[in-house]
Order: structure tokens, then C-alpha cells, then sequence
């Protein structure tokens, strides 16, 4: 026995006439609709519940259906006092929905818990308008009209129902009647009136259609059948003769060979619900008929090929369409490569013009040929041959900002800044006094620690991009060369304080400024090495400058962008102090231009 909370309008009734029920009856089947009936004078008679008319179950989603149940006191008392229904559509209590019909003041509430709560709505129904608004959504299952007639010791109840492809199939909906003594006694049950709803049907396959392809094949095409549990396979009929085992639901579409030439075959289609075991109605039959004899004739030249760059790796085709006695089915494109070039590959089969050839390699003449094909298989004769020559790679700039920093008698630290242009696949190359000594590091590498040196020596660097997508091979030009001395051997290693009171400030939405609170060093603070990343909580510090005073102006920033600043001191023996401490800023949005 579960309590609900007792509904306003029992609260509202005269005294010597209200009826208390001590709680609602509630129902195990998975969907039910309970009708409950409570009138004091009925305590020593019995109640019964009958069926009124013979409904359809709804087979289909959307499909609504109305049923109707009558309550009879056999001791012949009217029915005059109220009515409690309750119904559910699954064994979460949160899916409960009560019905309260006042038969004094012919008016109804509702409680829906679907949303959590049960308390009940702000206005009655009025019963004469049967419409429940909104409807009453329970799993699967939409009330849409309620209804109510009284005539002496009856009271019928209709209700109207309609489903969506959620119901959980076969279930029982029964509409019951109960007897119970005066003031909160416990209600007893009585007969019930009940009808089985079966599982919603799947609709027929949509756009069914048949398109000759040759004088032995005809092609079949459908869109998925809806409703019911999705679990679908499909069959289809040749002349009334199943010619499918079962197609999986992900088919829609089957290719029937073996067909004679110029001949009229009928299809349909349907599907089966494999979870519920129903079948769809047909698609209904449609014809096509096989294309004639043997096709020997073949098509038409494609004419006017043009072959032009699009870029350095792209070459983009056109041509005039081939005809055929039948249909032109597609196109065979062959290329060869080189200037002078004889030896043609085939390289793609499209239905259509124009085609794109990608994925080439640049400042490289490609020669082009193209011939139609039918759904025989005959083959035009060959077009014309057109040639072009792709564009010239973009090279890559050099890389940007390079430093050299000793750090000690042995070791050298060389950094740099991303090259752009060209494709972004990137390796870097790290030249030490015009010798290699650092290859194919990484597009997101832009440090190299250069040690094993000689003490109080200079050093000159630069470093070099190489494009290293297949289509382009090529190299950047040098950086800017860099020099560094060695600090001498025994020197002064001790590293200067770190900067404090880092500030960063955008004054426009291309320009950050900082300021920051000198370092100390036991000999001299030479200079400041200020690092940057990009983008919102980056760890890619590079370094953008080395400024010899505590401001700098970091311009050339794009707009909305946030950046991390931090940086540290050095001295004059190339000792490096720890970090300051990190700060972020965006630049603004770019103002409009107004003019």
C-alpha cells in the first residue's frame, strides 16, 4: 500500500459526505490503467467491472485508440461521489499518473509524476471537454481524452491512448473497479476489464525503387522502415517470389543479376521486426525492365580535355560528357608524369566531370587521357591528351629569432622561433660555424644544447627549415647567425637572482607590455631573457627577446589572443637566474574600422 497525497477537491466536499480513501491501490503490471471507485453507501455491495465495445489495439506508432470500461454497483446505488484512476507505463514510480474525477462538481485533476513531484495541477478540467492538455506523456504511452458517463449504478470511463516507438511491446491495459467501507478503510478488488496491446508494427521500406543497369541486372533501392524495435531485416519479392534471405537492417539497397534481356519483372519489399516477430506492410509493387540484347556498341570520345594547376601538389580535370546507345556509366582518367611522357596509368574512375588530381608533387608536368565506359563494359575511344605543370612549392621562411647564450666554459644553448609558409611539416636543421651538427629535430623542437666546447671560444650558429612533405622537398634560407663565447675555465658560476614583480599589461589587441623589478648578481646583471607562449594554459615557452633594461614591448600579437610571459636573468658569464613567476594576458578584440 503506497500513500498519495489526498487530492483538494475530497478536501472540498461537505463533511458528512467526504470519503477519505487510506491510500491508493497500486497495480504490478508494467502499463496499466486502475479504475478505482469509492462511494460510502456501496460498503455491503459489490462492484464489477465490464468491457464496452470491441477497440483495435494500436499497431502503429501515432495510431490512437480509445477504450472504455463500466463500473456497476449490483446493490443498485448510484454512483454519485468520485473516481480515482491510476495508471502506469513502467515499474519506475517516478512514470505514475493519477486521475481524480469529482462526479459532484464534474470536473477532473491530474497528477502527473513524470516530473517528480505529486503535487496536483493549478486549475481543474472541466469533464465535458475530455481533452487532456497537455497530454499525459508516460513511457511509450500518450493520454490524450479522458471521459466520463453516469447513469444510476453505472459509471463508464473512457480513455484514449496512442503509442510511440518507446512502448515496451505486448502489454496488458486494464481499466478495474473497487469497493471499500466508509472513512479510510482499505479498498478491496473486483473484477477488471482488460485488453492486450501488442508491440508496434515497423512501417514499410520508403522510396522503393528499380532502375534497369543492363540487358541482365536491375538495381534495388529503399529507405529504412520506422517504428517498432529498429531490430530490422528485410526480404524482397521478384514477381511475387522471395529473392532475399533476410537482408541485416544496414541493406537498402540489392543488385538482382541473372536477369533475361528485355523483360518486365514486379518488386516489393517489406520489413520484419526480428525483437516483436510482426512484419510491415508492402512497399507496394513496382516494375522495371531489363535493357535489351548484348551492348556491343561502345561510347563516345569524351572531348575537350583541359588539364590545369590548381597548386603545387593539384592538377584539376575537365572534358565534354560521352554519349552512349544505352547510358555512360563512368569514366577511366590515366596520367603519366615527366615531360615527353608515353607510359599512362590509370589513376580514377569517376561517373562524372570534372575530376581533381591530388596528392602530386610540385613543379612537375603530369599528362592526362581519358575514355567512357558503358554498363557492358565497352570502351570509347581515347581523348585528347592534355599536360600541365604544378606550381612551384612555397618555401618555408627561415626560422626566427635565433639566440646563442653560453652557459658555461663547454655548453652553448641555441633557440629559435617556428618558421610558416610552405606545407608546416618542418624539420630543423642547427649549423655550428657553418658545419651541421643538429638534423631533423622535430616541427615542435625549437631548443638545441650544443656542448663538449672549448672554454673562452666564440661560436657562430644559424639554423635552417626543411619542408619535408612529400610533394614539396625544399629548404628554407639560413637564419640570421648568432654568435657566443664560452664562459673561460673556473669563471664566476654564480647565477643572478630571479626577476620579481613581473607586470603585463595589453595596451593594444597587437601589443602586451612588461615591466618587471631588476635582478641581482655578485658581479653584474647583464640582461633579461623573456620567453612567450600562445594560447589558452600553453607550456611552449620560446624565447622572443633579451633586453638589457627591465621593460619590453612585445608588438605584432594577434587579436582575442591570450599569452604567458616569464622570464629570467643572466650575467656576464652566461649564469642563468631562476624563473619569475608567470603571468597571462589576452589582447583585446580589434576595434572596427568606423571610416
Amino acid at each position: 500500500m503506497r500513500r498519495c497525497v489526498l487530492p483538494r477537491f475530497l478536501n472540498s466536499l461537505p463533511r458528512k459526505r467526504q470519503f477519505i480513501p487510506d491510500g491508493w491501490i497500486r497495480s504490478a503490471a508494467l502499463c496499466v490503467i486502475t479504475l478505482i471507485v469509492g462511494e460510502p453507501v456501496w460498503a455491503a455491495n459489490t462492484l464489477t467491472t465490464s468491457v464496452l465495445g470491441t477497440p483495435n489495439p494500436p499497431t502503429t506508432s501515432g495510431n490512437p485508440t480509445t477504450f472504455t470500461a463500466r463500473a456497476t454497483d449490483s446493490g443498485g446505488a448510484a454512483l454519485v461521489q468520485s473516481i480515482t484512476v491510476y495508471m502506469k507505463a513502467s515499474a519506475a514510480a517516478s512514470s505514475d499518473v493519477l486521475i481524480n474525477l469529482d462526479l459532484i462538481n464534474n470536473v477532473f485533476w491530474i497528477a502527473n509524476n513524470n516530473t517528480g513531484t505529486s503535487t496536483w495541477p493549478r486549475t481543474p478540467i472541466v469533464l465535458g471537454t475530455q481533452t487532456v492538455s497537455p497530454a499525459l506523456v508516460l513511457t511509450g504511452l500518450t493520454v490524450t481524452s479522458v471521459g466520463l458517463a453516469k447513469s444510476g449504478n453505472n459509471v463508464d470511463f473512457t480513455v484514449t491512448v496512442s503509442r510511440d516507438s518507446t512502448w515496451p511491446g505486448d502489454k496488458v491495459l486494464t481499466l478495474a473497479a473497487y469497493d471499500g467501507t466508509i472513512y479510510s478503510q482499505p479498498w478491496t478488488t473486483t473484477t477488471a476489464a482488460t485488453w492486450t496491446l501488442g508491440a508496434i508494427a515497423p512501417t514499410a521500406p520508403g522510396n522503393f525503387t528499380a532502375t534497369p543497369i543492363s540487358s541482365s541486372q536491375i538495381n534495388l533501392s529503399w529507405s529504412p522502415s520506422t517504428g517498432g524495435s529498429g531490430n530490422y531485416l528485410y526480404n524482397v519479392l521478384r514477381n511475387g517470389v522471395q529473392i532475399t534471405a533476410n537482408l541485416p537492417s544496414t541493406t537498402l539497397s540489392l543488385a538482382d543479376t541473372g536477369l533475361s534481356p528485355s523483360t518486365t519483372y514486379t518488386y516489393s519489399a517489406h520489413a520484419w521486426d526480428n525483437t516483436s516477430q510482426l512484419g510491415s506492410p508492402s512497399t507496394g509493387v513496382i516494375s522495371a525492365t531489363t535493357l535489351g540484347g548484348s551492348d556491343t556498341t561502345p561510347p563516345t570520345a569524351p572531348t575537350g580535355l583541359t588539364a590545369t594547376a590548381a597548386s603545387s601538389s593539384q592538377v584539376n580535370l575537365s572534358w565534354g560528357a560521352s554519349s552512349d546507345n544505352v547510358a555512360v556509366t563512368g569514366y577511366k582518367v590515366e596520367r603519366c608524369t615527366g615531360a615527353g611522357c608515353t607510359t599512362f596509368v590509370q589513376i580514377a574512375t569517376p561517373t562524372t566531370t570534372p575530376y581533381s588530381d591530388t596528392g602530386l608533387s610540385a613543379s612537375t608536368s603530369y599528362s592526362y587521357r581519358a575514355r567512357a565506359t558503358d554498363a557492358a563494359g565497352n570502351l570509347s575511344p581515347y581523348s585528347s591528351t592534355a599536360s600541365a605543370t604544378t606550381a612551384t612549392a612555397a618555401v618555408p621562411t627561415a626560422p626566427g629569432n635565433v639566440t646563442a647564450t653560453a652557459n658555461s666554459s663547454s655548453q652553448v644553448t641555441v633557440t629559435w622561433t617556428a618558421s610558416t609558409g610552405g606545407s608546416g611539416v618542418y624539420l630543423y636543421y642547427v649549423y655550428r660555424n657553418g658545419t651541421l651538427i643538429a638534423s631533423a629535430l622535430s616541427v615542435t623542437t625549437f631548443t638545441y644544447v650544443d656542448t663538449g666546447l672549448a672554454a673562452s671560444t666564440i661560436y657562430s650558429y644559424y639554423v635552417r627549415t626543411w619542408d619535408n612533405a612529400p610533394q614539396t622537398q625544399v629548404s628554407s634560407p639560413n637564419s640570421a647567425t648568432v654568435s657566443a663565447t664560452t664562459l673561460a675555465a673556473g669563471g664566476d658560476t654564480t647565477p643572478p637572482t630571479a626577476p620579481s614583480g613581473l607586470i603585463v599589461v595589453a595596451s593594444s589587441s597587437t601589443e602586451i607590455d612588461l615591466a618587471w623589478t631588476a635582478a641581482t648578481d655578485n658581479v653584474a646583471v647583464t640582461g633579461y631573457n623573456v620567453e612567450r607562449c600562445a594560447g589558452a594554459a600553453c607550456a611552449s615557452f620560446v624565447q622572443i627577446a633579451t633586453p638589457g633594461m627591465t621593460t619590453y614591448n612585445d608588438a605584432g600579437l594577434t587579436a582575442a589572443t591570450p599569452y604567458s610571459y616569464r622570464m629570467r636573468a643572466h650575467d656576464a658569464a652566461g649564469n642563468l637566474s631562476p624563473y619569475s613567476g608567470t603571468l597571462t594576458v589576452s589582447t583585446p578584440i580589434a576595434s572596427p574600422d568606423c571610416n
